[in-house]
């Protein structure tokens, strides 16, 4: 008996069905039996799938075709799914800034697979769906979608019907790259091993990800919250630069082609241009400023300085950069820490005014009887000495509390001071 040969409305036909069972069949088995259920989904794609292949009786070898690849193939499939794993994460990144809400979808699925044992969920998690959606995808669909003559019309369609299949239009985007990836490694390869395998590590990874993450549960939503637009952007670019340089080296070999010099470069040029830009954007984006002031300012008469309160919030990378200039002095600048301590020693937070910090502030002597005595003790972090013109710009880590910017004039001098032109800024690195 001659084997019918598989049109695309076949495959079509197919998915439809299986959208069906997913929301109307699937979806209630998973509310109600958790991971049993989701193994539950699993199955029956591979039986809906069984199905349509004895209704339309194709050849089973054509139709599920296991040819184990060569190696070379094998490490062109492996580059082109690595590749497309790293552009996957810009879009990735991208859906969690915007909606960082997801993070509780992200939780649930966590708590989800982390409910049976480490074994079990790698069963029904990663290799369940690396049979059974393969199967459906690379196995049938893909069949059905031969007759079409552009091999980019048929990987289109795939990565489409792919994402369309995972019911999230979070994260529909990776998922069809994903699919476009799977589709046209089993084309070239005629063979769907490649892609069970790499679906394989793909859920792999994920299950591992959930038990690494699993303390972590309630929190996702928050940790998305956090990100950075310019770090995701900067990251995305990164990512993408390395996955289109490893999608370029698996294109090569699973189709077995040696690139001129003039192509190569055409491709490592703009990836090490992007990465830089990835790089700088990072960067950018990972300093803040937390302390800005500039301008004119009178001299104290008295201490012949200048004082500005600082505030960190918290530990970390700080630059300090400072530039002053005056007329006929020294300029001598510091960063003090202040701690204002009771008699305990304990430290206490500053009140709403800036507390001097000159020792003859009668801050001890001003006490009333009754209450705690503060004292008010600095210490320098930072010193440094200009004629005339100071320039300072230095590194340091600084832990959270309150500090005192000054700029002094020679302590030598006495009588009218003049006047300060300066510009004292503070940047908070990685964020």
């Amino acid at each position: 008996m001659e084997s019918r040969r598989l049109k695309p409305y076949h495959g079509l036909i197919l998915f439809g069905v299986v959208l069906v069972a997913l929301v109307f069949v699937a979806t209630p088995l998973q509310i109600n039996f958790g991971i049993a259920g989701l193994a539950l989904t699993e199955l029956m794609l591979l039986v809906l799938t069984g199905a349509a292949f004895l209704l339309t009786k194709p050849n089973f070898s054509a139709t599920f075709p296991m040819r184990l690849p060569p190696v070379r193939e094998f490490f062109g499939g492996a580059f082109l799914y690595g590749g497309t794993y790293l552009l996957m994460i810009g879009p990735l990144l991208l859906t969690q800034y915007f909606f960082p809400d997801i993070g509780k979808t992200a939780d649930a699925l966590t708590k989800l697979g982390t409910s049976v044992s480490p074994a079990m969920a790698v069963l029904i998690i990663a290799v369940l769906p690396a049979v059974c959606e393969e199967t459906l995808h690379r196995g049938f669909i893909l069949s059905s979608l031969k007759p079409i003559k552009s091999t980019v019309a048929i990987v289109l369609l795939g990565g489409l019907l792919f994402g369309v299949f995972h019911l999230d239009p979070y994260r529909f985007v990776p998922t069809m790259m994903l699919g476009c990836a799977f589709t046209y490694i089993a084309l070239k390869t005629e063979s769907m091993v490649l892609t069970m395998i790499f679906h394989f590590i793909n859920n792999l990874l994920s299950v591992i990800s959930m038990f690494m993450t699993e303390r972590y549960v309630g929190s996702t939503a928050e940790v998305y919250a956090e990100l950075n637009l310019g770090s995701v952007i900067g990251v995305g670019l990164v990512y993408l630069a390395l996955g289109g340089v490893l999608i370029f080296i698996g294109y090569c070999m699973i189709n077995r082609r040696a690139p001129k010099q003039k192509v190569i470069a055409a491709v490592v040029i703009p990836a090490v241009l992007i990465i830089i830009a990835g790089i700088l954007t990072v960067a950018s984006s990972s300093i803040t400023k937390v302390f800005d002031v500039s301008g004119t300012f009178t001299v104290d008469t008295v201490t012949g300085s200048i004082e500005f309160p600082l505030e960190l919030d918290s530990d970390g990378y700080y630059t300090v950069s400072v530039s002053a200039l005056t007329s006929s002095a020294d300029i001598i600048f510091t960063l003090e820490r202040v701690r204002e301590e009771g008699t305990g020693g304990a430290e206490t937070a500053f009140g709403p005014a800036f507390v001097p910090t000159s020792s003859d502030s009668g801050s001890e002597d001003s006490a009333s009887p009754g209450e705690e005595t503060k004292r008010v003790t600095p210490t320098v972090v930072l010193s440094q000495r200009g004629e005339g013109t100071l320039i300072v710009s230095q590194n340091l880590v600084l832990e959270r509390g309150k500090y005192v910017m000054r700029l002094k004039l020679d302590p030598d001098r006495e009588g009218v001071y003049p006047n300060i032109t300066a510009q004292m800024q503070v940047f908070r690195l990685l964020g």
